[in-house]
C-alpha cells in the first residue's frame, strides 16, 4: 500500500483554509514597518546585475545568493514596495503548509494534521521568519522537506518496504536535494544533515530501521555531498575569515542563549510555562513510536543543542538559525493534545492559540514606521 496520500478532497479543503488564515497572519501589515539592517543588505545584493550576483559575489557573502536570486527575480516582477517584496518570505513560507500536513500524515491518521496546520500558521517562529527579506524562509521550507522525504522513508522501512524502487529512488533524492538547497540558502543545513545522519545511525543501531536503510542513507548523503561542492569552499573561507573574533554574534551565555530561544518560542510567560508541560507531555505521547520520537527529539532539542555546543568553538547561535526547531515542536505538540481527553484537548489548543495570538501582537505594529 501507498505510505503518501495525496492531498484530496477533505484534507485539501484543510490545508487550504490553514494556508488562507496563514496568509492573513503572516500579510497583515505587511508593508507598516521598514527594513531593518540585514533586509537593507538584501537588497543591495538584489539591486546588482544577474552575472554580478551568481558569479562575482557567489562567495561574498556568507550566505550563497541562492535566495537573493530568488528575490531579485521577485522585486523584478512585482516590483520594490516593501509588502510586494516582504511577499516573497511570505510565499515560500506558506509553503511549508501542506509539506508539514504530509509529515503529520505520516505520524497518524485522523486529526493530527490538521491541528499541525493550525497551530504551524500561528506560531510565533512561523510569522516571526515569514515576514522578512532573508533566506530563512527558504530554508525552513528546504528542512522540511528534506524532513517530509526522511519520514516517508522511514515509515515504509519500518513496515518491511526499505528495498530499492524507483519510488524508494527518487524518494532519497529529493531529501539529498532539499538538504542542498537548504544548504546554499544558510550553511546551518549541514548542522541537520549531521543530526538525520545519527538519527538513523541510533535507529539501525537499536533495531528499529534495517541495515540497508543506512547504506541507502550513505548514499543519498554523498549525493548531497556532491551537490553542495560548489558552496563548500566559500563556506569555509568565512567560517576561518568572516566568523572570527570580531564577529558580532556574542560568546555563549545563559542569558543571551535563553533570550534566543525566548525569541524562538516567543509566548508570553504563562504561555512558556503551557508549551513546556505541552512538549513534555507531546514527547511521552509519542513514546509508543520511538523512531519518530527520537527523530523529533533530535531536531526540537538536539538541533540547538548542536548549534549551542558548537558556538562555544565559534559563537554562531541565534534565534534565527535554529527557528526551524520551533516550528517542528508544533509536531510534538499536536501529538501530546491528540492523546488527551477531549475536554482538556480543546481548552489546552485554546489557551495555546491565545498564547501565540498575544505572542503575534508584536509583529504588527500600530502604525506605520519608516526609518
Amino acid at each position: 500500500s501507498s505510505f503518501v496520500k495525496p492531498i484530496f478532497g477533505a484534507d485539501r479543503i484543510i490545508v487550504s483554509l490553514a494556508m488562507v488564515l496563514g496568509a492573513v497572519v503572516l500579510g497583515t501589515r505587511l508593508g507598516w514597518q521598514d527594513y531593518w539592517w540585514d533586509e537593507h543588505v538584501t537588497l543591495t545584493f538584489t539591486r546588482s546585475g544577474w552575472r554580478e550576483l551568481l558569479v562575482d559575489y557567489w562567495a561574498l557573502d556568507t550566505h550563497r545568493p541562492v535566495y537573493y536570486a530568488l528575490q531579485k527575480g521577485w522585486n523584478e516582477l512585482f516590483g520594490e514596495s516593501v509588502a510586494a517584496v516582504r511577499a516573497l518570505p511570505v510565499f515560500v513560507t506558506l509553503l511549508t503548509v501542506p509539506v508539514f500536513f504530509v509529515i503529520a500524515r505520516q505520524i497518524r491518521q485522523g486529526s493530527l494534521a490538521a491541528l499541525v496546520v493550525l497551530l504551524l500558521v500561528s506560531t510565533p517562529a512561523f510569522v516571526y521568519q515569514g515576514r522578512e527579506i532573508r533566506m530563512y524562509c527558504l530554508l525552513n521550507l528546504s528542512l522540511s522537506v528534506a524532513l517530509m522525504f526522511l519520514v516517508i522513508l522511514a515509515t515504509r522501512a519500518q513496515a518491511g518496504q526499505s528495498g530499492i524502487s524507483r519510488k524508494t529512488a527518487l524518494q532519497w533524492i529529493g531529501c539529498s536535494v532539499a538538504l542542498a538547497i537548504a544548504f546554499y540558502a544558510h550553511a546551518i543545513a549541514a548542522f541537520v544533515a549531521v543530526l538525520f545522519g545519527l538519527w538513523i545511525l541510533l535507529a539501525v543501531v537499536l533495531r528499529l530501521l534495517p541495515p540497508n536503510f543506512l547504506w541507502q542513507a550513505l548514499i543519498a548523503g554523498v549525493l548531497f555531498g556532491l551537490l553542495i561542492v560548489p558552496g563548500i569552499l566559500p563556506f569555509i573561507w568565512h567560517f576561518g575569515g568572516t566568523l572570527g573574533e570580531s564577529f558580532w554574534i556574542p560568546d555563549p551565555s545563559f542569558d543571551y542563549i535563553y533570550g534566543q530561544m525566548a525569541a524562538v518560542y516567543a509566548y508570553p510567560k504563562w504561555g512558556k510555562l503551557l508549551f513546556g508541560i505541552l512538549l513534555m507531555w507531546g514527547f511521552w505521547s509519542l513514546r509508543r513510536r520511538p523512531l519518530i520520537c527520537l527523530l523529533l527529539a533530535f531536531i526540537v532539542i538536539g538541533f540547538p543543542l548542536m548549534v549551542l555546543l558548537f558556538s562555544f568553538y565559534k559563537p554562531i547561535f541565534m534565534t534565527r538559525v535554529v527557528a526551524w526547531s520551533g516550528f517542528v515542536s508544533v509536531l510534538v505538540l499536536a501529538a501530546g493534545l491528540m492523546n488527551m481527553r477531549r475536554a482538556w484537548r480543546w481548552a489546552c489548543i485554546l489557551l495555546l492559540l491565545i498564547s501565540q495570538t498575544v505572542a503575534l501582537i508584536n509583529f504588527y505594529p500600530a502604525t506605520p514606521e519608516r526609518s
